[in-house]
């Protein structure tokens, strides 16, 4: 990641919603089946789509929408793409097919539309290097949601969501902050 006039900008652009493209693709075809199917956990972040960017305070919906921009795009494909295989809707106005390719859901080995139901996309406020506390908030993101330590995230992704509460944000978008 780099830092220009625009902002902070990827480098390569389509790192995240090509890599999860290429991890669903090689998923064998029995790992496709119901009953057997991988928990996928993906990290996005608050603000990749435009309704958790407009649930944002603005100050911080004004940093984001301005210096995250590139980085923001291409998990809010990301989040398209796990949203196709997820049979959830999209409801985002940006398609973002140039980050995952013109007719990216019928290209060999894409599962196809609501293939993938064990699926949780992690939400973080802006990330911070601090140490795990063990308590944040968990939601649609919104009022007060500036930051979380990589720590905290990695806790509830192991020690609650994989632990305990898969079923109760299974198929969701968890936003995480203190």
């Amino acid at each position: 990641m780099s830092f220009t006039l625009h902002g902070f900008v990827n480098n390569p652009y389509d790192l995240c919603s090509k890599a999860i493209l290429t991890a669903l693709r090689a998923l064998p075809p029995t790992l496709r089946e119901r009953g057997k199917q991988p928990k996928i956990v993906a990290i996005s972040t608050t603000g990749a789509t435009r309704a958790s960017l407009d649930a944002l305070p603005l100050s911080i919906r004004v940093f984001y929408r301005y210096m995250l921009a590139s980085p923001h795009r291409d998990k809010a494909a990301l989040e398209r793409v796990l949203a196709h295989v997820s049979g959830r809707a999209w409801d985002d106005r940006e398609p973002n097919a140039d980050l995952v390719g013109e007719r990216w859901a019928e290209q060999d080995g894409t599962p196809v539309y609501g293939s993938l139901t064990d699926v949780v996309i992690v939400r973080p406020a802006l990330l911070t290097n601090g140490a795990a506390t063990g308590t944040y908030r968990l939601g649609e993101g919104g009022k007060g949601y500036y930051t979380i330590s990589r720590r905290d995230v990695a806790h509830f992704i192991v020690e609650d969501l994989l632990k305990g509460s898969w079923a109760k944000w299974k198929g969701e978008s968890v936003a995480i902050a203190y």
